[in-house]
């Protein structure tokens, strides 16, 4: 079964310090590896429920300093 790969603000449209995205489906780490840029290289492969330091770019641009919450299905937040 094919899951469609989805990118969802999930935090209120208000002024905040913080804003979570999800990023959801079959080719999210494909996606994350397009624009993330942490330390670590193994979270696709590594362990699930784990949080990563890093960067998300726009090309060679960094936009904002990130943390990235990888969990690998089945067992991952619904």
């Amino acid at each position: 079964m094919k899951k469609d790969t989805i990118a969802a603000i999930s935090t209120g449209m208000t002024n905040s310090g913080i804003g979570i995205v999800r990023l959801s489906g079959n080719e999210a780490l494909e996606i994350a590896d397009k624009v993330y840029r942490g330390k670590e290289k193994n979270y696709r492969s590594g362990r699930s429920h784990t949080i990563h330091y890093g960067h998300i770019a726009d090309g060679e641009e960094t936009v904002d300093e990130v943390l990235m919450m990888v969990m690998h299905g089945p067992r991952h937040y619904r």
